[in-house]
This record gives C-alpha cells, sequence and structure tokens, in this order.
C-alpha cells in the first residue's frame, strides 16, 4: 500500500518517528545507530485498518530485517452526536479505538485502531477503517460544551447501527467546576 503512514517508537525516545511508504509499500526505520530494547511500529492507511507490532529486547542480531503488515480493508461505521433534546452536535470529537493482542505472542502485527473524526453540523460522523468484525470497538467522544462520553461494543452501542451509520451518542450537558489550588499552609499555588 502506497503512501502508508507509518510510526515508529524506541525505547528512549520522546516522540514518534513519522515515515511514509513507497510505491511498493516499503519503507525503512532508521534506528539511529543504537539498537533499542523495545521498538513499536504502527502502521496506517485511509480505508484500511491499521496494524500494531512490538518488538521487545531487540539486540544486534535479533532485530528483525522485515516485518510484514497486511491490512485489511476497513469497513465502515458512523452515526450521529446528540445533546440530551436530540439536537446535533457539530464539532464533537469521536474517536474509535480498537487495540488487539497478536494470537502467538509479541512481534506479531495485529489489530490497532485510532481513528479520530469530527461530526457534521449535523452531528454525523463516519470512520472507514473498521475491522468486519467490529469485537471490542470503543469509542470516545468529547466536545468542549458537553462532558466527555465513553461507549463501547456491545454494551453501549449495536454493530448493525453502527454498519448502517444510524448509532445515536448523546452527550449530557457539561458542568463548570471552579476552585482554588493551594499548599499544605493555604497559599495558593499558581500555573
Amino acid at each position: 500500500i502506497a503512501n502508508a503512514a507509518v510510526k515508529a517508537f524506541a525505547f528512549g525516545d520522546t516522540e514518534y518517528r513519522h515515515h511514509t511508504t513507497d510505491e511498493k509499500g516499503v519503507t525503512a526505520l532508521d534506528l539511529a545507530g543504537s539498537t533499542p530494547e523495545y521498538v513499536r511500529v504502527r502502521v496506517a492507511a485511509a480505508g484500511y485498518v491499521g496494524q500494531n507490532v512490538e518488538l521487545w529486547e531487540v539486540r544486534g542480531s535479533s532485530l528483525p530485517r522485515t516485518v510484514q503488515f497486511s491490512l485489511e480493508k476497513g469497513t465502515v461505521v458512523g452515526g450521529v452526536v446528540q445533546d440530551p433534546s436530540g439536537r446535533p452536535i457539530q464539532g464533537a470529537s469521536v474517536e474509535t479505538r480498537l487495540n488487539e493482542q497478536p494470537l502467538q505472542g509479541f512481534e506479531q502485527p495485529c489489530v490497532f485502531v485510532a481513528d479520530t473524526q469530527t461530526t457534521d453540523e449535523q452531528g454525523r460522523w463516519r470512520s472507514d477503517g473498521i475491522p468486519a468484525r467490529g469485537d471490542g470497538l470503543q469509542f470516545e467522544v468529547t466536545h468542549p460544551g458537553f462532558a466527555d462520553r465513553q461507549r463501547a461494543m456491545p454494551r453501549d452501542l449495536k454493530l448493525e447501527d453502527l454498519r448502517a451509520e444510524r448509532a445515536v451518542i448523546v452527550l449530557s450537558e457539561g458542568l463548570t467546576v471552579t476552585g482554588r489550588v493551594t499548599d499544605a499552609m493555604g497559599t495558593p499555588i499558581a500555573g
């Protein structure tokens, strides 16, 4: 898959290293001259289900020279975000997550979805990189004017509603909390 986003994180790094696959779906990771004891690689492409691999105790000859990722074509899920009165909420952030564990231990690519969409003026959202089976999906919905909401399948949402893009997530009105932070002596702490 050309132009897939590849993110790598090596033990000791403070942020992900970003790469893109070439026209043959290949990229090379430069570990900057040292061999870390841990490397995480995440691959994502529009319309495909992302994958993640964790490589532990990577030392010299144990470092795999090639990791093969086979991304499955994604399916679509979606719905609408509303307030308690049923009015659509524009600008809500809907994060869809799924992090499967590899069946044969670490060092095997497994499904990893972390897709964030923003609702439109009708409160609608859709994501196209979801595995066909849909098990274990989790959703976190946030908006500055409302309380955050976390939803999971099958407890809170039905797969058939998500597939038909008619799943409804209701956000409660937000609550303003004010207060003052002090030390043990009651002196206010700034910042």
